[in-house]
C-alpha cells in the first residue's frame, strides 16, 4: 500500500510462520512474528506490514484475508487488493490450492 488515503480499517495479509519453516527460509531479522488477529496462527510481518498496521491495519494470515474478502464481496462490499509481486504470487498459489 502506498501513502495514499487508507480506509478506516483494512487487512494486512501475512504469511504463516510455518510456511517459512516448511520452505526452509529464515525469517529476516527486520520482520516481526505475531499472531493472526482472526485465527491466532503465528504469522510473519514485514516492516511494511508493521507500518501499515500502525495506520489501522489488522494483521491477518493470507487464508483469513482471502476468506474475509470473499465474505465482504458476498455481502456486496467493494474489496480492493494491493500487493507486491511476492504477495501476489503467494495469493495465486493459495487460490490454486483452494480450487484443486
Amino acid at each position: 500500500m502506498s501513502d495514499q488515503q487508507l480506509p478506516e480499517r483494512f487487512l494486512v495479509a501475512c504469511r504463516h510462520l510455518r510456511d517459512y519453516e516448511m520452505c526452509g527460509h529464515a525469517v529476516p531479522a527486520t520482520f516481526a512474528r505475531t499472531e493472526c488477529q482472526i485465527c491466532g496462527q503465528r504469522i510473519v510481518v514485514s516492516p511494511q506490514g508493521i507500518a501499515q498496521s500502525l495506520k489501522g491495519g489488522w494483521l491477518v494470515c493470507n487464508p483469513c484475508a482471502l476468506e474475509m474478502a470473499r465474505r465482504l464481496e458476498a455481502a456486496g462490499r467493494d474489496v480492493e487488493f494491493k500487493e507486491n509481486p511476492s504477495a501476489a504470487a503467494q495469493i495465486e498459489r493459495l487460490l490454486r490450492r483452494r480450487q484443486a
